[in-house]
């Protein structure tokens, strides 16, 4: 779950009042930036399995921290260190989902992006009563215990990306890619965790090697 300050920068402007509120939308952007090319490089030097786990714990924890933030520059500074985890969330996630595909069904990609814009929908539903109810208004004295509503929002997101980080890495194995491993030359590894991954889905796979042109799924 991507928690975008998106909703949230009105009144966050409001209690700290800093002279260039914008920033802190670019302090997403940057982290979303630098997030993309580092794990959408990353993910080919040390593996799709780490990075995987690891940008979903980038955004719970630096997501759930920044509820903590005393000022501006503080929640900008988090805000770009939690889009850095999910600035690579969405590309190493495409390519698990890819790689591990059979090409009958590779289409289904296309349908993994729909559950960015369904996030976005939960994340506004959430804002909606914390932000419209426990925020200060503009051209008021805004105290920290006058607007604590985005406050909650962030610990949400950040629950939620937390919540999801522990399920992945907890309750689900999740194999290497047998794409990157015969990449690396690793092909008796990317075999048994084919054939792991057959035996998991009740299909039989007698196949003792793997051709490095084709999807080792097909």
């Amino acid at each position: 779950m991507n928690p975008s300050l998106t909703p949230a920068v009105t009144p966050i402007a409001n209690e700290f009042l800093p002279s260039h509120p914008p920033l802190l939308s670019l302090a997403q952007n940057i982290g979303l930036l630098a997030g993309a090319v580092f794990w959408g490089f990353g993910c080919d030097i040390f593996g799709r399995r780490h990075a995987f786990n690891l940008t979903l714990g980038v955004t719970a924890v630096f997501g759930l921290v920044a509820a903590a933030s005393p000022n501006f520059a503080t929640i900008g500074t988090f805000a770009a260190l939690w889009s850095f985890g999910v600035g690579g969330n969405l590309p190493v996630d495409s390519a698990v989902f890819l790689e591990f595909l059979p090409g009958s069904h590779q289409y289904l990609l296309t349908i993994l992006s729909i559950d960015w814009a369904f996030a976005q929908v939960v994340a506004t539903l959430i804002a909606w009563p914390l932000l419209g109810n426990l925020t200060c208004q503009e051209n008021t004295t805004c105290t920290r215990s006058q607007n604590m509503g985005w406050r909650y929002f962030v610990v949400a997101m950040g629950g939620i990306s937390m919540i999801e980080f522990i399920v992945r890495f907890v309750f689900f194995t999740v194999y290497e890619s047998p794409k990157y491993l015969m990449g690396k030359g690793l092909d008796e590894e990317a075999v048994r965790i084919v054939h792991e991954v057959a035996r998991r889905n009740g299909r039989p796979s007698t196949r003792q090697s793997l051709p490095f042109s084709r999807n080792p799924l097909c």
